[in-house]
């Protein structure tokens, strides 16, 4: 995701900024985001990426989760930022976002399977890892 990045300001960097606006501007009808660009850009540079823990990138408009640690940086469109940043970080435990809901889930339940925050396959999966575990 290139809204929220961490970069050291050197030429290599710069080169590739200046590469990435290259392919934006020359692929504009190809690619109507500027994520594919960057990403076309970068495989053609030597340099390391790293992708970012959600506690740095917090992208509320999608299901995210989170370990025991308070929400750094929160991206995306709100009205209320701190709110929202009380309502996530009001317990520091792993925990999940869900955007449809507008809550916070602390473990996978069987309330959130059924309306629909979980989809099927992935809760079945979950209920056979529990009696794996014998939980």
């Amino acid at each position: 995701n290139t809204g929220v990045m961490v970069f050291n300001n050197n030429e290599k960097i710069r080169e590739l900024f200046n590469e990435w606006l290259r392919v934006y501007n020359e692929k504009i009808d190809v690619y109507p985001h500027d994520q594919t660009p960057f990403m076309e850009a970068l495989m053609n540079k030597n340099i390391k990426l790293y992708v970012m823990q959600a506690i740095y990138n917090f992208r509320f408009p999608y299901l995210v989760t989170v370990p025991g640690l308070k929400v750094k940086l929160f991206h995306g469109r709100s009205n209320n930022f701190h709110a929202l940043a009380n309502k996530v970080n009001k317990k520091i435990k792993h925990r999940s976002w869900s955007p449809v809901s507008g809550l916070v889930y602390e473990r996978v339940s069987t309330k959130a399977y059924l309306i629909g925050l979980i989809p099927k396959g992935v809760y079945s999966k979950y209920q056979q890892f529990k009696r794996l575990i014998g939980r």
